[in-house]
């Protein structure tokens, strides 16, 4: 890590200190978030796209670094706070799109949606410098992983954007886009960059 990075992600600690004050003790033993709304129980609860629409669900499937907190974007836009065994059902255009996963640092997953489609991709803890990142992982039908996408959905709770998420990431809009800005570069950078490609989408009845 070098010094600018560093210095960035001593500001992004600070920032994520504030967001762990609204970090909550569920009673099945993994943290929450006041952030975000919680289905009543675990399980599959999406329905279909609409037309005209794309549908991505982000899922964090294990209970690794689970009092970090992973906040996803589209672009600098919030779409949801993913904490341990949740996941995140964004409907959005089809096209082109740049998702990023923020921590204390940050990373990012392109994405070319088709219009009814559902994509998949996880968010996988790694190890930072004095908490938990983050990567995005794309999950297509030809993936290892494919297989095992029914039992992620089985023990895991959706969860849905409030106000007060909302109102979180606009007091903190200037952290957000310095860390966008600080490890966008980074990324493009590499030679190899997850995406969701158009064919990874699958129809609604084909969901495992």
């Amino acid at each position: 890590m070098d010094r600018a990075e560093h210095d960035a992600a001593r500001r992004w600690g600070r920032w994520c200190m504030v967001l762990s004050l609204a970090l909550v003790c569920a009673g099945c033993g993994v943290a929450r978030t006041d952030l975000m709304d919680y289905r009543p129980s675990p399980g599959f609860d999406v329905q279909p796209p609409p037309p005209g629409r794309s549908l991505v669900i982000f899922t964090r499937a294990d209970r690794e670094a689970s009092e970090t907190s992973a906040a996803l974007f589209e672009d600098e836009t919030l779409i949801g706070i993913l904490m341990a065994r949740t996941y995140l059902a964004y409907e959005t255009t089809p096209g082109k799109h740049r998702f990023m996963v923020v921590s204390e640092a940050a990373d990012f997953m392109d994405a070319d949606l088709v219009d009814g489609k559902v994509y998949f991709a996880r968010v996988d803890p790694r190890e930072g410098w004095w908490r938990a990142r983050f990567s995005l992982r794309p999950v297509t039908p030809n993936d290892p992983r494919w297989a095992e996408v029914r039992e992620w959905n089985a023990a895991s709770t959706r969860v849905t954007l409030n106000n007060a998420g909302r109102g979180w990431a606009q007091e903190n809009a200037a952290s957000i886009a310095e860390k966008h800005d600080a490890y966008l570069v980074k990324w493009l950078g590499k030679t190899e960059r997850p995406t969701l490609y158009r064919e990874d989408g699958v129809a609604f009845t084909n969901i495992p």
